[in-house]
């Protein structure tokens, strides 16, 4: 089992306290998709609206995964069911992926101070002709309130953000094989 804690100099500003009245000690496990992982109190996020598309999942749990290839990622956890979980990427309001005004105006939209926002966005990861495609979600980046531990997914107002935003171009391109070697070989 893997216990899935939050290393503070890492996560986005982890909130302080707990969005039930469960105590900071009590742990949920839940098999995820990445095997069971332990949630305390204290990474429980509660979104009222749920996440686009999910709207009746409103309880999650985030942590970092123990996973050295994919450890700068988050896994938003459903509690209301094991396979809902969301694969987010934290972002600093300065990080210039979107613009720090665009992500101040969105805390402002949801009563949220932005000194106390820590901002995540959705990650998704394809299979693109056996290369791995990462994309993520700038058009509705999630703000999560570090003192009250309520998040909500937010949808910019303006066009400028991609919902597939390109992290990772696909690295193999099928016209630059060498002769005598197989495109899905390498």
């Amino acid at each position: 089992m893997t216990t899935a804690a939050m290393t503070p100099a890492r996560a986005p500003n982890p909130p302080d306290a707990p969005a039930s009245n469960a105590s900071d000690d009590q742990l949920r496990v839940i098999e995820t998709r990445f095997g069971p992982m332990e949630f305390a109190a204290n990474q429980s996020i509660s979104m009222p609206r749920g996440v686009l598309g999910f709207a009746e999942h409103k309880e999650f749990g985030i942590t970092y995964l123990p996973n050295k290839f994919i450890d700068q990622l988050m896994l938003l956890q459903s509690y209301n069911n094991s396979e809902i979980s969301f694969l987010v990427l934290p972002l600093e309001l300065k990080s210039g992926i979107i613009d720090e005004s665009d992500l101040v105006a969105a805390c402002q939209a949801m009563n949220v101070d932005p000194d106390n926002a820590a901002i995540v966005v959705i990650v998704t990861i394809r299979d693109v002709g056996g290369q791995p495609q990462i994309t993520t979600n700038l058009r509705a980046p999630i703000i999560l309130d570090s003192n009250t531990r309520n998040g909500w997914q937010y949808v910019l107002p303006n066009g400028k953000y991609s919902v597939r935003h390109s992290l990772a171009p696909r690295t193999a391109n099928p016209s630059s094989t060498p002769a005598g070697a197989s495109a899905e070989n390498g």
